[in-house]
């Protein structure tokens, strides 16, 4: 999970003014996201550091995974907010 970690502390700071749900972001890529996020706000999410973030009601090992691969695909492919 440190990878994890180091991920998401790189990555999210391209993401803290995206107003997309994380539906959005998914489905525009082609991609899934976690159950239960779909709806949530890319840039709120991406305001929470790991602490935080590892804090929202049923993020467990995998999702946190999910999230995190999710935000990377996202930043090598499209810009933020688009």
């Amino acid at each position: 999970m440190e990878a994890v970690q180091l991920e998401w502390e790189r990555v999210r700071i391209k993401f803290i003014n995206d107003t997309r749900t994380i539906m959005g972001m998914a489905v525009r890529m082609g991609k899934s996201y976690p159950g239960n996020s779909g709806g949530w706000v890319v840039g709120h999410v991406a305001a929470l550091d790991w602490e935080r973030l590892k804090m929202k009601p049923g993020f467990g090992p995998k999702k946190l995974r999910e999230i995190v691969e999710l935000f990377t695909q996202a930043a090598t492919r499209l810009p933020p907010g688009k």
